[in-house]
Parts: structure tokens; C-alpha cells; sequence
């Protein structure tokens, strides 16, 4: 079931719209305590066929190999998750997705706190990894990776 967004178009134009812009992922337990948190990868993909939306949430990065250099990533640490898209809902803040173990992923903006963590991320896939292996991240098809930035 997906529910349209009150300004006329649906959950997908709303992720899109938040994950162009920065966002970040907040998993919290039915309780409503906070289990996980994490800046995003500004690409995601929406499979009809599964159905599933992929994204890449982001940990924390290594300290820089060169002091005021871009920041390494391990490419096998930052792998694709899929949130199920049958029980997704969408509002002007965020989208907001079901989970089968009865938590809630919610798909926010990005808070000042992780802001520079996403800004390592851009630098880092824009300064220092080749354009085969960044189209490759953004077709989040891929879940191990091999060579440097494994």
C-alpha cells in the first residue's frame, strides 16, 4: 500500500526529493526507541518487482589516510539495504516504511549532526573513486566489492 503525499505526488517523489537534498535513516522499535541512525548515500533505487526501495545508508568513515584529504570509505562496510514497500507512508517531512520485525525506518532531512558525515561521503566518491565504481554505487545493485576501496 503506498499513500499519495498531500501535495499530489506519491512516497517515491518525496524519497527522491529527500535524498537529493541530504537525508538520513532512523530505525526505531516499537517502543519508539531510536536502534539505529545513519546519514544516506544520495541515490536510491524503488524495485516494483520485489517490492523494495534500495538505499546506502553510510558509517562512519575511517580518520583520513592523508591529513586533509578526503576520507576513506570501506565500500563493503557502506552495502545496500532494501526497506519493503508495502506498508510505506510519505508526508511533507519524511517517508516512513514498515518493517517485518514491527520497527519503523523513516526516511528524514539530515540533521546538522550528520551533515559532515555525508559531506566525507561526496568527497570521497567524487575526488577519490574511479567513475565505473561510483555509476556501479549508484545502480545499488552490488553488495561486495573488491580492490582498494573494499
Amino acid at each position: 500500500m503506498t499513500t499519495p503525499h498531500p501535495g499530489g505526488g506519491d512516497w517515491r517523489i518525496v524519497l527522491a526529493r529527500l535524498i537529493t537534498a541530504g537525508a538520513e535513516l532512523a530505525v526505531t522499535d516499537p517502543d519508539g526507541t531510536l536502534a539505529y541512525r545513519a546519514p544516506l548515500a544520495r541515490h536510491h533505487r524503488v524495485d516494483d518487482d520485489d517490492p523494495v526501495a534500495w538505499i546506502r545508508p553510510l558509517p562512519e568513515p575511517a580518520p583520513p589516510s592523508v591529513p586533509g584529504g578526503p576520507s576513506p570509505f570501506g565500500l563493503n562496510a557502506c552495502r545496500r539495504r532494501s526497506l519493503p514497500t508495502d506498508q510505506v507512508t510519505a508526508a511533507a517531512g519524511g517517508v516512513t516504511f514498515g518493517l517485518p520485525t514491527g520497527q519503523t525506518a523513516e526516511i528524514l532531512p539530515i540533521t546538522d549532526d550528520l551533515q559532515p558525515q555525508l559531506d566525507r561521503w561526496d568527497d570521497f566518491v567524487m575526488t577519490v573513486l574511479p567513475a565505473d565504481i561510483e555509476v556501479a554505487l549508484e545502480d545499488l545493485t552490488d553488495d561486495s566489492w573488491h580492490g582498494p576501496w573494499a
